[in-house]
């Protein structure tokens, strides 16, 4: 039996590294398309809150939207930004080197923003406005259905960016180690 017949037949595994990688990746990818999910769910709940003529339907639906961005948003958000970080800076994109990357920490900040700064409270006032079956706030419940739009175009727009990685380098993205 020659040495080439041998080396043939055996493959040689990957490194831990490359399975640590892939597994923080594959973690990234499912919390980001996780996260578009959830903010398409409940831009649909929004909508039809929105759209209902029954404070009691109305209510039952915003007291679920309270529950959800805690159970699914604010994990899934958290777990994206973290695992993209660490990605970034493990990788050759870094974090601030392509415009791409830099765009798609944006993106996830902003949404991560909106939800804390507008979700959240307008949620608060809708659960709290719609409880004593008096009227529903449709100021309230359309800006609640505007954000989470923007928020889904966002996550989608980090997605897309993910997959094509337009651009090219940042200011600060230094001297090419390529």
């Amino acid at each position: 039996m020659n040495t080439m017949s041998t080396s043939i037949g055996r493959r040689r595994s990957p490194s831990r590294r490359v399975h640590l990688r892939k597994s923080l990746l594959t973690l990234h990818v499912v919390t980001a398309v996780g996260l578009l999910g959830s903010v398409a769910g409940l831009l649909v709940a929004a909508t039809r809150a929105a759209t209902r003529d029954d404070v009691v339907d109305a209510h039952a639906i915003y007291e679920l939207m309270a529950i959800l961005p805690f159970t699914l948003g604010i994990p899934l958000s958290f777990l994206a930004l973290g695992s993209g970080v660490v990605l970034g800076l493990t990788s050759r994109w870094r974090v601030l080197r392509h415009w791409w990357v830099t765009a798609k920490l944006a993106l996830l900040g902003a949404t991560i923003l909106l939800g804390a700064l507008v979700v959240g409270p307008t949620v608060d006032t809708l659960v709290d406005g719609t409880a004593s079956a008096g009227a529903v706030d449709r100021d309230g419940a359309w800006r609640l259905v505007v954000v989470f739009a923007t928020q889904l175009v966002m996550v989608l727009t980090a997605v897309i960016l993910a997959m094509f990685r337009p651009g090219g380098r940042t200011p600060w993205a230094g001297p090419s180690t390529r």
